[in-house]
């Protein structure tokens, strides 16, 4: 039979992997929707100032490059030819931000590109002006933020993926060992319960195969008192037995009257014990 140590032990480790496993779960979710909230709300951004600019286009009027403001401040026309006719001042002196053109009969779409050459990577909303085939297009975008471009958000789920976990472990250890205190306790009681009657036990038992082994020479009475004497002790421990347990089980002991003038009585008229 497994110890309790190595029960609360088997039991923590599987708790501890279950949360693992769970918050873990958790963390690339949450990872999952921090990023598609950032990219939805730069996408979200960039489709508002591209499609203002397509706007002016359409209208016949080449837009102002300094409208180009805040987050969004990557914005670029380019022609078919892949000439950059305007740009913003933050991708004026920039290549064409994206060769992609989106097909006439879906004129915005949204693009995230990367250079070979390195360097983070821009995300953008690609905005046909209209569907003839010289058709300029309009990059409105910005480029990726630091905490999509790194690994820095991996890094503190990470983090506090470890410290959940680290901390449910300690919290389940303590837990566990609070619900098997009590098999421990009443497996020491056991323990000790055994011991005690072992030596009773086996006295009563020698005096009884000698008195059937030898009957002429042991006296049945002196035989009978010395086993009423044992039977005393074996009672008296099974009562010490069944005290401790209502004591630890939290059971209240059974009232009983006591008369102190026999009490009393009893213990004065006890010799006092004579030291040597």
């Amino acid at each position: 039979m497994p110890s309790l140590h190595s029960l609360q032990a088997r039991y923590t480790t599987a708790v501890t992997m279950l949360l693992l496993l769970l918050t873990a779960l958790g963390g690339v979710s949450l990872d999952l929707a921090i990023r598609y909230r950032i990219e939805d709300q730069v996408f979200s951004a960039a489709e508002q100032v591209a499609t203002q600019w397509t706007a002016q286009v359409r209208a016949g009027a080449l837009p102002d490059p300094a409208s180009a403001s805040g987050t969004v401040n990557l914005v670029q026309l380019v022609n078919a030819h892949g000439t950059v006719m305007v740009a913003s001042p933050a991708a004026t002196k920039r290549p064409p931000l994206s060769a992609f053109r989106p097909a006439p009969g879906n004129r915005l779409q949204q693009r995230v590109e990367c250079h070979p050459g390195g360097g983070p990577c821009v995300l953008l909303m690609a905005d046909r002006v209209s569907p003839a085939p010289d058709a300029p297009v309009v990059y409105a975008g910005t480029t990726e933020p630091p905490l999509l471009a790194t690994h820095r958000l991996e890094y503190l789920i990470t983090g506090a993926t470890l410290l959940i976990v680290l901390t449910g472990g300690r919290l389940m250890w303590t837990v566990i060992d609070r619900a098997l205190r009590p098999a421990e306790q009443q497996r020491h009681l056991a323990s000790v319960t055994s011991h005690e009657l072992r030596t009773p036990i086996a006295g009563l038992r020698v005096q009884l195969e000698e008195a059937l082994l030898h009957p002429d020479h042991v006296d049945p009475r002196d035989t009978i008192r010395k086993a009423l004497t044992v039977t005393g002790r074996l009672e008296a421990i099974v009562q010490d037995v069944l005290t401790m347990t209502r004591l630890r089980g939290g059971q209240p002991a059974p009232h009983e009257p006591i008369n102190l003038t026999t009490l009393i009585t009893k213990e004065t008229d006890t010799p006092p014990a004579v030291h040597q």
